[in-house]
C-alpha cells in the first residue's frame, strides 16, 4: 500500500463536509483510512477521522495533520456503517465517527497551589440507599430484561 498525501478527514465538528489534510511525511507509514487524528482547525485544535484518500486537490493552502491520537483505526465496514447512520440521523459525518472511539483525556494543570483534583467523596454516594422502582417500574424492567434474555430486540415505550 503507498503511503497517503493528502487525505480527507471528517473532522469532529459540526460540518457536513470532510476537509483535506496534508499528511506528513513522519505520519505518512503509520496513517491509514480509519485512522484517528489531530488537526488544527481555525485556531483551534480538533479531532477527525480520515476516511480517504484526496484526489486532484484545487486547494493552494493546505494544512498538516498535526498527530495520530489512537493506536487503532476504524475498517471500512465500520466506517461504512457510521456513514450510514450520519445520513439516517442527518448528524454530522466526523461527529458520528467520533463515537466510534474511547474517549480521550484531557488533562488540565490548574493554578492552584494544589494541582490535584478534587472528587466527590465515596462515603456520601456509598450512604444513599439504592432507589427502589415502584410496581410498574418493576414491570417494564422484567419485561425488557425477558426480552434481552431471549434476544428479542424490540421496541419499548417508556412513560
Amino acid at each position: 500500500m503507498k503511503p497517503l498525501d493528502l487525505v480527507e478527514i471528517a473532522v469532529e465538528a459540526p460540518l457536513h463536509n470532510t476537509l483535506t489534510y496534508r499528511v506528513p511525511p513522519e505520519l505518512s507509514e503509520k496513517l491509514q483510512i480509519g485512522s484517528r487524528v489531530e488537526i488544527s482547525l481555525g485556531k483551534r485544535k480538533s479531532q477527525g477521522v480520515v476516511i480517504g484518500e484526496s484526489k486532484n486537490s484545487t486547494l493552494k493552502k493546505i494544512k498538516s495533520i498535526d498527530g495520530i491520537t489512537s493506536d487503532h483505526a476504524l475498517d471500512l465496514k465500520t466506517l461504512q456503517w457510521l456513514k450510514w447512520l450520519s445520513q439516517y440521523y442527518l448528524h454530522p459525518l466526523g461527529q458520528v465517527y467520533s463515537m466510534a472511539f474511547a474517549p480521550t483525556a484531557t488533562i488540565r494543570k490548574r493554578k492552584s497551589k494544589n494541582p490535584s483534583p478534587t472528587f466527590l467523596k465515596d462515603e456520601a454516594i456509598e450512604k444513599r440507599p439504592a432507589p427502589v422502582p415502584n410496581a410498574e417500574q418493576a414491570a417494564a424492567i422484567n419485561e425488557i430484561v425477558g426480552a434481552a434474555r431471549k434476544n428479542i430486540f424490540e421496541t419499548f415505550l417508556l412513560f
